[in-house]
């Protein structure tokens, strides 16, 4: 049964060399192939297999609203409001939150201003995802309340404070300028957190 196979082996190899033209598409095809499903399956690893990183990820629940706007256009959205009557109205929501995937806000500093990738999120954000900060507190009602006259204030995360601040130990207080705008640091975030941004 070897010596069959070795002999089929080799007739193999004798026709691929053979038919140069043959053999280069077959490797090629095989080759996309493979890569294919490489790609498909890290996809689907990380979205369906892979276990969000966060605590309790089977009781997470992400919400979306379709708007369809009459120029044919449509647009994702979900407005305080609405956020707000979910709060108050669900039965069976232990917490909701809105977050919304941000733009990069200009961090001006002595050396000019830095673009950050930003997020703009609720008051139970990292509490819903079972987050602790590594420095300062997480925010707070009162740091959501509409109409105060409270700073605003932002969480950083542990690689701008390491890169933009020095890993200053004391930055929790300290203001920033961020789109020509005063925001109260509260807190930073170690890098061990993920964002859902990296997670959806």
């Amino acid at each position: 049964m070897l010596s069959d196979a070795v002999r089929d082996v080799r007739y193999a190899i004798h026709l691929l060399a053979a038919s140069r033209t043959f053999t280069i598409v077959a490797v090629l095809t095989l080759s996309l192939g493979i890569g294919a499903n490489t790609a498909i399956f890290s996809v689907v690893d990380g979205l369906l297999l892979r276990p969000l990183p966060y605590m309790d990820p089977g009781q997470l629940l992400f919400v979306d609203s379709l708007l369809a706007r009459p120029d044919g256009n449509t647009d994702f959205q979900i407005s305080y409001a609405d956020i707000e009557t979910v709060r108050q109205q669900a039965r069976s929501i232990a917490a909701i939150t809105p977050w919304n995937t941000g733009w990069g806000l200009a961090l001006e500093g002595v050396d000019g201003a830095r673009r950050l990738e930003s997020n703009f999120v609720g008051r139970d954000y990292f509490s819903i995802l079972g987050a602790s900060p590594l420095l300062g507190r997480v925010f707070t009602a009162e740091d959501h309340a509409v109409g105060s006259d409270t700073l605003l204030v932002v969480m950083l995360s542990e690689a701008t404070w390491r890169q933009d601040f020095g890993s200053d130990p004391s930055i929790v207080g300290k203001d920033v300028r961020l789109q020509n705008r005063v925001f109260s640091v509260v807190g930073v975030m170690p890098s061990s957190f993920s964002d859902v941004a990296t997670s959806l």
